[in-house]
Protein backbone atom coordinates (compact mmCIF):
# COMPACT_ATOMS: atom_id res chain seq x y z
CA UNK A 1 0.00 0.00 0.00
CA UNK A 2 1.18 3.43 -0.56
CA UNK A 3 1.98 5.34 -4.42
CA UNK A 4 3.31 3.84 -7.45
CA UNK A 5 4.35 4.98 -10.72
CA UNK A 6 2.11 3.29 -13.01
CA UNK A 7 2.57 2.74 -16.77
CA UNK A 8 -0.71 3.90 -18.99
CA UNK A 9 -1.35 4.63 -22.85
CA UNK A 10 -0.86 7.76 -24.15
CA UNK A 11 -3.22 10.33 -23.01
CA UNK A 12 -4.85 7.47 -20.73
CA UNK A 13 -8.36 8.14 -18.93
CA UNK A 14 -8.71 6.25 -15.68
CA UNK A 15 -12.33 4.81 -15.59
CA UNK A 16 -14.99 6.93 -13.57
CA UNK A 17 -18.01 5.65 -11.85
CA UNK A 18 -21.14 6.91 -13.76
CA UNK A 19 -24.71 6.30 -13.05
CA UNK A 20 -24.69 2.85 -14.52
CA UNK A 21 -21.52 1.69 -12.75
CA UNK A 22 -21.49 3.04 -9.27
CA UNK A 23 -21.94 0.47 -6.17
CA UNK A 24 -25.08 1.60 -3.84
CA UNK A 25 -23.85 3.66 -1.34
CA UNK A 26 -26.46 5.59 0.62
CA UNK A 27 -23.86 7.53 2.49
CA UNK A 28 -22.36 9.51 -0.12
CA UNK A 29 -22.62 9.06 -4.32
CA UNK A 30 -19.28 8.07 -5.97
CA UNK A 31 -20.26 9.14 -9.40
CA UNK A 32 -17.48 10.77 -11.32
CA UNK A 33 -14.72 9.62 -9.08
CA UNK A 34 -12.42 7.31 -10.06
CA UNK A 35 -13.20 3.52 -9.66
CA UNK A 36 -10.16 1.47 -7.90
CA UNK A 37 -8.40 -1.39 -9.89
CA UNK A 38 -5.34 -3.19 -10.11
CA UNK A 39 -2.81 -2.35 -12.48
CA UNK A 40 -3.33 -5.66 -14.78
CA UNK A 41 -6.15 -6.69 -16.90
CA UNK A 42 -8.45 -9.13 -15.82
CA UNK A 43 -7.57 -11.67 -18.45
CA UNK A 44 -3.80 -11.20 -17.54
CA UNK A 45 -4.90 -11.60 -13.51
CA UNK A 46 -7.07 -14.45 -14.49
CA UNK A 47 -4.78 -16.42 -16.76
CA UNK A 48 -2.34 -16.10 -13.68
CA UNK A 49 -4.63 -17.77 -11.26
CA UNK A 50 -5.18 -20.57 -13.65
CA UNK A 51 -1.50 -21.49 -14.04
CA UNK A 52 -1.58 -21.16 -9.88
CA UNK A 53 -4.62 -23.15 -9.55
CA UNK A 54 -3.54 -25.63 -12.30
CA UNK A 55 0.10 -25.94 -10.22
CA UNK A 56 -2.00 -26.77 -7.07
CA UNK A 57 -4.06 -29.73 -8.98
CA UNK A 58 -0.73 -31.24 -9.41
CA UNK A 59 0.84 -30.63 -6.07
CA UNK A 60 3.79 -28.67 -7.90
CA UNK A 61 2.52 -24.93 -6.44
CA UNK A 62 5.74 -23.21 -4.72
CA UNK A 63 2.91 -22.79 -1.18
CA UNK A 64 1.37 -26.12 -1.63
CA UNK A 65 3.63 -27.81 1.35
CA UNK A 66 5.06 -25.12 3.30
CA UNK A 67 3.56 -25.35 7.06
CA UNK A 68 1.02 -22.16 6.74
CA UNK A 69 -0.55 -24.41 3.97
CA UNK A 70 -1.20 -27.55 5.52
CA UNK A 71 -5.11 -26.55 6.43
CA UNK A 72 -5.60 -25.32 2.90
CA UNK A 73 -7.06 -28.41 0.39
CA UNK A 74 -8.28 -26.48 -2.74
CA UNK A 75 -6.60 -23.62 -4.36
CA UNK A 76 -9.59 -20.87 -3.82
CA UNK A 77 -8.93 -21.19 -0.15
CA UNK A 78 -5.28 -20.41 -0.99
CA UNK A 79 -6.09 -17.18 -3.35
CA UNK A 80 -9.57 -16.31 -4.36
CA UNK A 81 -10.26 -16.30 -8.41
CA UNK A 82 -9.99 -12.69 -9.77
CA UNK A 83 -12.84 -10.14 -9.54
CA UNK A 84 -12.94 -8.77 -13.12
CA UNK A 85 -14.66 -5.65 -11.13
CA UNK A 86 -10.92 -5.10 -9.30
CA UNK A 87 -8.85 -4.96 -12.65
CA UNK A 88 -8.11 -2.41 -15.63
CA UNK A 89 -9.21 -2.53 -19.28
CA UNK A 90 -6.35 -4.51 -21.29
CA UNK A 91 -4.67 -1.44 -22.53
CA UNK A 92 -5.01 -1.28 -26.52
CA UNK A 93 -1.92 0.67 -27.04
CA UNK A 94 1.32 0.60 -25.59
CA UNK A 95 1.74 1.57 -22.03
CA UNK A 96 4.21 4.74 -22.45
CA UNK A 97 3.37 7.41 -20.86
CA UNK A 98 3.71 7.40 -16.46
CA UNK A 99 0.78 8.28 -13.57
CA UNK A 100 1.06 8.17 -10.26
CA UNK A 101 -1.06 6.38 -8.03
CA UNK A 102 -2.83 5.75 -5.17
CA UNK A 103 -2.49 1.96 -3.77
CA UNK A 104 -4.85 1.79 -0.79
CA UNK A 105 -6.91 1.02 -2.77
CA UNK A 106 -7.17 -1.46 -5.80
CA UNK A 107 -5.10 2.11 -7.67
CA UNK A 108 -6.58 5.30 -8.43
CA UNK A 109 -4.39 8.03 -10.11
CA UNK A 110 -3.69 11.10 -8.04
CA UNK A 111 -2.08 12.62 -10.76
CA UNK A 112 -2.71 13.17 -14.36
CA UNK A 113 -0.68 11.11 -17.04
CA UNK A 114 2.19 12.58 -18.02
CA UNK A 115 4.35 11.48 -21.44
CA UNK A 116 7.73 11.70 -19.71
CA UNK A 117 8.87 11.03 -15.91
CA UNK A 118 10.44 14.45 -16.04
CA UNK A 119 6.99 16.11 -16.75
CA UNK A 120 5.57 13.70 -13.64
CA UNK A 121 8.48 15.27 -11.35
CA UNK A 122 7.71 18.77 -12.12
CA UNK A 123 3.87 17.97 -11.73
CA UNK A 124 4.86 16.43 -7.93
CA UNK A 125 6.94 19.63 -7.12
CA UNK A 126 4.50 21.98 -8.21
CA UNK A 127 1.20 20.06 -6.42
CA UNK A 128 2.73 17.90 -4.22
CA UNK A 129 0.80 14.79 -2.37
CA UNK A 130 -3.00 15.13 -2.16
CA UNK A 131 -2.80 13.94 1.25
CA UNK A 132 0.72 14.80 2.82
CA UNK A 133 1.52 18.08 0.90
CA UNK A 134 4.68 19.56 -0.35
CA UNK A 135 6.84 16.97 -2.18
CA UNK A 136 10.36 18.26 -2.85
CA UNK A 137 11.97 18.17 -6.62
CA UNK A 138 14.64 15.37 -4.84
CA UNK A 139 11.88 13.45 -3.35
CA UNK A 140 9.64 13.21 -6.38
CA UNK A 141 12.46 12.24 -8.74
CA UNK A 142 13.20 9.47 -6.02
CA UNK A 143 9.58 8.19 -5.70
CA UNK A 144 9.85 8.39 -9.55
CA UNK A 145 13.02 6.68 -9.95
CA UNK A 146 12.07 3.99 -7.30
CA UNK A 147 7.88 3.70 -8.88
CA UNK A 148 7.12 3.27 -5.25
CA UNK A 149 6.47 5.02 -1.88
CA UNK A 150 4.94 3.32 1.46
CA UNK A 151 1.86 5.63 2.57
CA UNK A 152 3.58 6.90 5.55
CA UNK A 153 7.00 6.20 7.66
CA UNK A 154 6.74 6.52 10.98
CA UNK A 155 9.85 7.21 13.07
CA UNK A 156 10.32 7.61 17.09
CA UNK A 157 13.59 8.39 18.66
CA UNK A 158 14.82 10.68 21.51
CA UNK A 159 12.77 13.55 20.85
CA UNK A 160 9.35 11.53 20.26
CA UNK A 161 7.12 10.23 17.17
CA UNK A 162 7.35 11.69 13.90
CA UNK A 163 5.03 10.62 11.00
CA UNK A 164 5.90 11.48 7.13
CA UNK A 165 4.20 10.55 4.01
CA UNK A 166 5.97 8.66 2.06
CA UNK A 167 7.07 10.37 -0.84
CA UNK A 168 7.97 12.88 2.06
CA UNK A 169 10.47 9.94 3.40
CA UNK A 170 12.09 9.00 0.26
CA UNK A 171 15.77 10.08 -0.38
CA UNK A 172 17.61 9.76 -3.47
CA UNK A 173 20.22 6.65 -3.65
Amino acid sequence: MGREIRMVPPNWEHPRYTTDNAPDNSLRSVVGEYIPMMDQSYEDAAAEWITGFEQWQKGEHEDQHKDWCSDIKHYWEYDSPPDSDSYRPAFTEDATWCQGYETVSEGTPFTPAFETKAELVDWLVANGDPVHGAITKEQAESFVDQKWAPSMIMTIDKSGASIKGGIESLQSE
